[in-house]
């Protein structure tokens, strides 16, 4: 597609996305193919809702020079690879994604995925981890596409990357992909687990469900760990600026951010109950949680600072 086309494609794709649940905030990026050799993909730490055409920044597949005012998104690299290794690929999304990103976690034993299914996503595979926007993430993704050919990549801890011939192809997968790993969720409350906040407190079945356990709740997605650190340690009273299991009663947000917190705090209660049910343990190491944690608080603040 030509470039005109490309940025206004990748400019309004963050507001739509935001409205499915497949991304958070500025979690995730997306990318779409142009002429030369290029492609042009979401900036670096920009607000959806103020994402204009000219905010994208075109990259070089080859050399991964990026040409405009802003920086490219930190995780440039996957798309680089993704273009790179299928020339038929005209439009890459990575998502945040609740159910996809809990099934990574799992592995493809946990998928419940029929072959017509598979054919419809063009392929599912799964990544070895590591840090958001490093060169070791792009290129354990890299590996995972180049094993057989997948199309979708689960990135363990972290979401999803889907490929497409098109902006629809690409789209249509993202949302086939939540319906499947909805479906291949274990240990889920009974209710559907929509959000309920009480104040700072987080009510909604999976927050109730993992309060009558009693337990911490343990990081086990990048993006829970950068807004909350290591484990939420069980408190019967907290402060109103701590974080923490409260038993039989909810999940305490602390101060700040509220309805992120809560969105994160959701996705995490719902990855926690499906390893929990499957006996598997996933969390991220406490060292990992209190350096992403850090570096969010740092990026934060350079934000508000302007």
């Amino acid at each position: 597609m030509d470039e005109r086309t490309a940025r206004a494609l990748v400019s309004k794709e963050g507001r739509e996305l935001l409205q499915t649940g497949l991304v958070a905030r500025t979690w995730g990026n997306f990318s779409a193919r142009i002429p030369g050799g290029q492609f042009v993909i979401t900036p670096s730490g920009l607000d959806y809702a103020r994402m204009g055409p000219e905010d994208v920044v075109a990259v070089d597949i080859e050399s991964g020079e990026a040409f405009g005012s802003r920086r490219p998104s930190s995780e440039k690299n996957i798309h680089r690879f993704a273009y790179g290794l299928f020339p038929e690929i005209e439009y890459v999304i990575h998502t945040h994604q609740t159910a996809a990103t809990a099934i990574g976690l799992t592995g493809m034993e946990s998928l419940a995925l029929t072959e017509a299914e598979g054919a419809e996503l063009g392929g599912v595979a799964r990544a070895e981890y590591a840090f958001s926007g490093s060169m070791e993430l792009a290129q354990s993704i890299r590996a995972a596409m180049e094993a057989d050919g997948a199309k979708v990549i689960l990135m363990p801890h972290h979401g999803a990357l889907i490929l497409g011939r098109s902006r629809e192809e690409a789209f249509r997968r993202a949302m086939v992909l939540e319906s499947v790993c909805r479906r291949s969720l274990q240990g889920q409350p009974a209710e559907e687990a929509a959000q309920s906040l009480d104040g700072n407190l987080l009510r909604s079945p999976a927050a109730l469900a993992w309060a009558a356990l009693g337990e911490p709740l343990p990081p086990l997605l990048d993006d829970y760990a950068q807004m909350f650190g290591p484990a939420l340690p069980v408190l019967e009273a907290p402060e109103d600026e701590t974080a923490a299991v409260v038993p039989g009663v909810g999940i305490a947000l602390g101060t700040g951010e509220t309805p992120v917190k809560a969105l994160l705090a959701e996705k995490n209660l719902l990855a926690a109950l499906h390893c929990r049910a499957l006996g598997v343990s996933a969390a991220l190491s406490e060292e990992n949680a209190r350096l992403q944690h850090a570096d969010y608080l740092e990026s934060y603040s350079r934000r508000k600072e302007g």
